[in-house]
């Protein structure tokens, strides 16, 4: 594959026909310190310099690390908000107590009752609050 981009000069002048490569032309390695070293060590920070796979390295790191906070589909539920867990768990237990608050509401508006509750005057009977409230009223109301 050839680069049409790469430009091999000498003396300044780009390599042609005019401008031959020289015989005794060695090649040397040139260290760029741009691109790194395979061991160079990650650089997390982004306001700090580093060489490009150092940074590479860094963004991988920070990934990863960010990868645990979200966490993972089978992390358990976190129902206690005095514990630390990923997102994922957060979420999960944020749902578990929404649940179970549904279903307290659920069964509160079955104690309170409704409107079209039948009045209860039996005391040993069991009944919502507004079934119980009709019977004391009923009670209460003189006839007639």
């Amino acid at each position: 594959m050839v680069n049409e981009n790469v430009q091999i000069l000498v003396g300044g002048v780009a390599v042609s026909s005019a401008n031959k490569l020289p015989v005794d032309a060695t090649i040397e390695t040139v260290s760029n310190e741009a691109i790194g070293a395979v061991d160079d060590v990650a650089v997390t920070n982004p306001a700090s310099e580093g060489s490009m796979i150092a940074l590479q390295k860094g963004a991988l790191t920070a990934a990863n690390a960010l990868n645990v906070s979200v966490g993972d589909v089978d992390d358990a539920a976190v129902t206690n908000p005095a514990l630390d867990g990923s997102v994922v768990a957060l979420i999960k237990g944020l749902i578990t107590g929404l649940a179970t608050l549904n279903t307290s509401i659920t069964a509160l508006n079955t104690a309170i009752g409704a409107k079209a509750d039948v009045a209860v005057t039996n005391p040993a009977s069991e009944a919502s609050l507004i079934a119980l409230t009709k019977g004391v009223l009923t009670e209460v109301t003189p006839a007639g």
